[in-house]
């Protein structure tokens, strides 16, 4: 995927693509969503040759270190202004359960997104559930903890080591079913979303054929959906059904999209070029299909009752002599029809008669592109034909029969305009596909067709993701449309022949074809979409703790503070926003200086996340007993159901925040480990649908 650096800084921070297009970027879209985006970029193997000279990259190339920066050392957000890790090399990565080093290449290890994914979700949950995580690379990413969890594994090709090169298709190999199936356990164990982004098709050979997918696009994108989603049973582009009854077999909650790609801005389907099938367009089978031009009513001759032929067109057969005998009947006139290519001085033939005399003839007889009847017998008998040619490439031929016919052949209109596409000549038990793959938005594909096949037995059928939608056989023609919504698709033409029996043209044809495929624009604004919903909604949400003691602030305030004014304070000079933390009192020198004084802080334990799943937690309520212990209810999705669709239980914690020390501010947070006296606890029996307001009280008697 090193060329889609290209145009990942443009995708991601905006501006302009190699296409041409200007395009507004992920980060400033979701910004405009009020999401603050805490994104680091990692190049694979640290191969970011694109990326190090475009200027869509150069500020994230310098904020990464112009190249020789590796993961941060500390997690993004430690201030208002912290919010970009940029471009960053990445050389060591997780499979296997075990650090996998990545020397800097082109292709090989710059491909490596299966076990990249697992050690972006190892890094803030290990295999020994410690968070944040340490997996055994050297350096691992630091992952704010208040935050959103994502991933964006961004390629074209499988996700250990790529797909190979030439024809060596290396999609689906054990290692790239082991790298999706510990990258889908790690996330999911993690509570991050992975949210994957694949790149173009591409074929080879480019032009000609027949095609293999050497990207292993279908693979590819199936690999992305078994970790987005869950673990399926085979290669497929449809969902997948997942129960939750295991890690495999659970929702990571994710989902894929296009990389915007030149078939996304320059699909063609009235096929009026006339060139081969491009931008998404492929084709296979026994004979491929081709993009065929409107041809002229034409004539031509059929020769009756052959007697004899030899010779041909040049190199087929080549030859310096031939021969042929035939018997001529009685009462017929045999024509003797020569051809000749363009070195007609290179001819010369000879007839033996039935009385043994010789008839010869050589180039003064003919011409250039010579293709007539040369000679004329009558007498019945034995005759024997010599046919020569001088320099021994053959190119000239000669036909014995009794008469010929003319043959008028109509020629072909295209469907619309001058070209169209036609399927291959095909035999018996044989296929001709036609495909195209592409995002679309919500709209209708439409296309015309004519078919001339054998009528219940040879069919044109249209298929939609592998669904067949509709079959054609016999002469007919027509206009055929069908919706299609948002998302990834592949609509296949496939000309099928069963085992006997040709009729008609024996072929198919489709023009006109009408797609309403989603730009880059589209794709990316869906992309966002669904990440703007998965931090919003399911699996964004959990539950913080605070402790605030305003009481000391208003008895012990600052001399540049004032009932009525705000709790926190904004930089002057940077624009931070900054809280006002530390313990219940402090001593401080006065700012006027008149000597030691008495600071109260409002904020003495700063924000501590209480619920650590992945899903959402909503409505907690909160109680301090006598002996000061913390008691905190929330509602809670299940953890096979991290949505808020689903069913919901009451959550129960309870913390004694004096076994940490003095409060002090605490900036990081409590450590729950040292202070819970009760760990997250689910109440089973609660099992609520829509979920409640609950409610923490004490029975003081």
């Amino acid at each position: 995927m090193t060329s889609e650096w290209e145009d990942m800084c443009a995708v991601f921070y905006g501006g302009n693509l190699t296409s041409g297009l200007t395009f507004a970027g992920i980060k400033p879209m979701l910004e405009q969503a009020n999401i603050t985006v805490l994104e680091t970029l990692y190049a694979l193997s640290g191969q970011m040759s694109y990326a190090a000279s475009l200027k869509n990259c150069e500020d994230g190339y310098a904020m990464g270190g112009s190249g020789t920066e590796g993961p941060r050392s500390t997690s993004l957000g430690q201030n208002s202004s912290d919010t970009s890790g940029g471009i960053r090399t990445l050389d060591a990565v997780m499979y296997n359960n075990s650090s996998l080093s990545l020397p800097t290449d082109w292709s090989y290890n710059s491909e490596m997104w299966g076990p990249a994914s697992t050690w972006s979700c190892l890094s803030w949950r290990d295999n020994s559930a410690m968070t944040p995580g340490n997996p055994a690379t050297a350096a691992d990413h630091n992952w704010n903890p208040n935050a959103t969890k994502l991933i964006i594994p961004v390629s074209d090709e499988g996700p250990y080591g790529g797909s190979g090169s030439g024809a060596n298709l290396q999609v689906q190999e054990p290692d790239d079913y082991q790298s999706i199936v510990e990258a889908h356990e790690a996330c999911v164990n993690a509570g991050i979303i992975p949210v994957a982004l694949s790149g173009s098709t591409w074929w080879w050979p480019a032009v000609g054929g027949p095609h293999a997918d050497i990207g292993g696009s279908e693979a590819v994108r199936s690999h992305m959906l078994d970790l987005v989603q869950c673990i399926g049973n085979n290669t497929s582009l449809l969902d997948r059904v997942c129960d939750g009854s295991s890690i495999n077999s659970t929702d990571a909650g994710g989902a894929v999209f296009l990389y915007p790609s030149d078939e996304m801005s320059n699909y063609l389907g009235t096929f009026e070029a006339g060139t081969f099938f491009t931008n998404g367009w492929s084709t296979s089978g026994a004979e491929e299909w081709n993009v065929v031009p409107d041809t002229a009513p034409s004539t031509s001759t059929v020769f009756n009752n052959v007697l004899c032929a030899i010779g041909g067109a040049t190199g087929n057969p080549s030859f310096t002599a031939l021969s042929c005998n035939y018997t001529h009947p009685a009462n017929t006139t045999v024509d003797l029809s020569v051809t000749a290519d363009q070195w007609a001085s290179e001819f010369s033939m000879d007839v033996i008669l039935p009385n043994g005399t010789v008839d010869s003839f050589n180039s003064s007889d003919i011409w250039n592109w010579y293709d007539d009847v040369l000679v004329s017998y009558t007498v019945a008998g034995n005759y024997t034909i010599f046919l020569n040619d001088t320099y021994g490439d053959g190119g000239t031929s000669v036909t014995a029969h009794s008469g010929s016919t003319m043959v008028n052949n109509p020629g072909w209109h295209s469907l619309e305009g001058c070209w169209s596409a036609m399927s291959g000549d095909i035999s018996d038990n044989e296929e001709s596909v036609l495909e195209f793959e592409g995002t679309t938005v919500n709209g209708t594909v439409s296309f015309l067709y004519n078919i001339s096949t054998e009528s219940g037995y040879d069919f044109l059928r249209f298929y939609a993701d592998g669904v067949q939608l509709a079959s054609w056989s016999g002469v007919q023609a027509g206009n055929y449309s069908t919706p299609v919504m948002l998302g990834q698709h592949t609509f296949t033409w496939k000309y099928t022949k069963d085992g006997s029996t040709s009729s008609n043209h024996d072929a198919v044809w489709i023009d006109n074809v009408i797609i309403p495929m989603a730009n880059y624009t589209e794709e990316v604004e869906a992309l966002v979409e669904s990440i703007i919903q998965l931090t919003t909604s399911a699996g964004a949400t959990n539950t913080f703790l605070t402790v605030l003691n305003p009481y000391s602030m208003l008895s012990n305030p600052r001399s540049t503070w004032s009932v009525g004014d705000s709790g926190h304070t904004i930089d002057d000079i940077t624009g931070q926003y900054q809280e006002d933390i530390g313990p219940d009192t402090d001593w401080y020198w006065r700012e006027d200086g008149g000597g030691w004084d008495t600071l109260g802080h409002l904020v003495l334990v700063n924000d501590t996340q209480i619920s650590k799943g992945h899903g959402w937690a909503v409505n907690p309520e909160v109680n301090v007993d006598e002996d000061g212990n913390i008691h905190i209810v929330w509602i809670d999705g299940r953890s096979t159901f991290p949505s808020k669709e689903g069913p919901s239980q009451l959550h129960y914690m309870q913390i004694d925040p004096d076994r940490q020390g003095t409060l002090d501010g605490e900036p990081n947070g409590l450590v729950l480990e040292e202070v819970m006296t009760v760990k997250d606890t689910a109440v089973l029996q609660s099992n609520l649908i829509w979920g409640a307001n609950p409610r923490v009280d004490f029975d003081r008697d």
